[in-house]
């Protein structure tokens, strides 16, 4: 029986990712956050997996396969990913979509990298934001001797109780709604193209490579090829639970968005997501991982539908959660 450890089980994807790979007959170990009842075929950890000595005592276990969903900061992926080579036959790391430069055509798994499309750029080379640190994993990868890894560049991901909109996530959308409260956003976001994916979607694209030599040493967009715009996400939350919006120009939306803050990487951070993602039209070419993971574009989640799904997920499950919210936003 093939033995999978999954680094982050309980989180966005990795809570679809488990259930999935149990259900192929594969023993499943997933390090969480959080406390979790033990499902059949998935036994869940709770450990600080940033810690590394925690981190070898798992993988001196011996896994067939390792997917590390972890969002590292700083350093600490130099220091671990030769374990995560040495001590597994089939290593699958989260980088992102976000790596990609600017493009007019559909992203392919080809396309330049904003590490190669600003090297010069001083914000660039100083920051230590999200898509850096992602260009980073994967150099070390490719340039390393190891070839069982697998790199994942997914999309924007939305489930239940995970709803974007241009930077906003999570359950401010709704709650905003519910509230009775507009939520800003910038104007220039609402034409540019998107391209969100449904995480049941990603989850299986992940298993469909799972064990599969071919899919070693190797990229993959983990996306929709469905496309759609900010603005028509915004309506379509108008439509689904009223909520309304005041737009602005971006340069004051970006202000808002950084909070005062003047923490130089936390503002560059925030750049880049809004001005280097955000604000550029966004479609995916999806061929390659629905090949190898023996998918088809019409098995994958329809945009309007899953938002429809999501909702349900961000509901305040009671007048306290409501009023923590308003106590966030009531400023």
């Amino acid at each position: 029986m093939k033995r999978v450890l999954v680094i982050g089980g309980t989180g966005t994807m990795g809570r679809y990712l488990c259930p999935i790979l149990a259900g192929r007959g594969y023993e499943v170990d997933a390090i969480a956050g959080e406390i979790r009842k033990d499902q059949p075929g998935i036994r869940y950890h709770f450990a600080n997996a940033l810690d590394n000595t925690v981190l070898e005592t798992y993988l001196k276990k011996g896994y067939d396969a390792v997917v590390d969903f972890m969002w590292y900061r700083d350093d600490l992926y130099r220091s671990r990913y030769k374990l995560f080579l040495e001590h597994t036959g089939h290593y699958f790391v989260l980088s992102s979509y976000r790596v990609y430069a600017e493009s007019a055509a559909p992203l392919t798994e080809q396309s330049p990298r904003l590490a190669e499309a600003l090297p010069a750029d001083d914000v660039w080379k100083h920051s230590t934001g999200y898509a850096q640190i992602k260009c980073e994993m994967e150099d070390l990868l490719q340039q390393s001797d190891g070839n069982n890894w697998t790199i994942l560049r997914p999309t924007v991901v939305y489930c239940p109780g995970r709803m974007p909109l241009v930077t906003w996530s999570n359950n401010e959308v709704a709650l905003r709604a519910y509230a009775g409260r507009e939520i800003v956003l910038p104007r220039e976001a609402m034409d540019k193209k998107t391209t969100i994916v449904w995480a049941e979607d990603v989850a299986r694209m992940i298993a469909g490579l799972m064990f599969k030599p071919e899919t070693k040493k190797e990229i993959y967009n983990i996306a929709t090829s469905e496309t759609t715009t900010w603005g028509e996400i915004l309506n379509c939350y108008g439509e689904l639970f009223g909520l309304k919006a005041h737009l602005c120009d971006t340069d004051a939306y970006f202000k808002m968005i950084c909070g005062g803050s003047t923490d130089q990487n936390v503002i560059n951070q925030r750049r880049f997501l809004l001005y280097y993602d955000r604000l550029y039209d966004r479609s995916v070419d999806n061929s390659k991982v629905l090949e190898a993971a023996g998918l088809k574009q019409s098995d994958l989640m329809p945009i309007r539908k899953g938002l429809e799904l999501s909702i349900g997920g961000i509901i305040p499950q009671s007048f306290a959660d409501m009023d923590q919210f308003l106590g966030g936003i009531n400023r």
